[in-house]
């Protein structure tokens, strides 16, 4: 990543979120430039090395229950790598912790999924991280499930699920990056105009 780069992604930043404080902006160069000067940390551009002890948003883990409604009505059930939507501040008391699924890359390109625009972030509900940890996975952000917290953590603590990676600041600022994207676009201009008339 060059001096040009850099700056495209954190300037992408500061636009999503113009409040953003100044000093968190500087981290994110620094974060940046170290991992160009680190060989190690090359491999891992968007992970820390070591997981944090404690539940983060953007944590990813080996696998949980997910369900959606088919098109008959019907209840679907998968188990799938899960990245944690919720906040972190919310993963420590809240009773429901929000997951979406960390699904193979291959799954998609069946569907006829471009690999490429995949690889490239090209899709708004898909989210690929640069990790070599998971290049062979997209984040989905459209099948959302919510899992106890406090099973959660029971599953931790006995072993049963474990936690994979966490984001470093880079990979967070870019799950941030897509997930506004996703949820937080804005809407079509003409939708925005009919809803500004109210019904008689």
């Amino acid at each position: 990543m060059n001096k040009s780069s850099i700056d495209e992604f954190v300037g992408m930043v500061k636009e999503l979120f113009p409040s953003i404080d100044p000093y968190a902006e500087s981290k994110t160069r620094e974060a940046v430039k170290h991992i160009q000067d680190d060989t190690r940390e090359k491999l891992e551009t968007c992970t820390r090395t070591n997981v944090f002890n404690f539940l983060a948003q953007g944590d990813i883990f080996s696998e949980i229950p997910f369900t959606f409604v088919d098109e008959e009505g019907n209840d679907r059930q998968f188990n799938s790598k899960a990245l944690l939507l919720s906040n972190t501040c919310d993963a420590e008391r809240e009773r429901l912790l929000v997951f979406v699924p960390v699904i193979p890359i291959e799954t998609f390109k069946k569907e006829g999924f471009d690999e490429q625009n995949l690889i490239n972030n090209k899709y708004t509900k898909l989210f690929y991280l640069p990790s070599l940890s998971f290049q062979s996975y997209v984040v989905d952000f459209n099948i959302v499930n919510c899992v106890s917290r406090q099973l959660i953590n029971k599953l931790i603590e006995s072993n049963k699920l474990k936690k994979d990676v966490t984001l470093n600041l880079i990979g967070y600022y870019l799950f941030l990056a897509k997930l506004t994207v996703h949820f937080m676009r804005p809407e079509d201009p003409s939708v925005n105009n009919d809803r500004i008339y109210l019904e008689v």
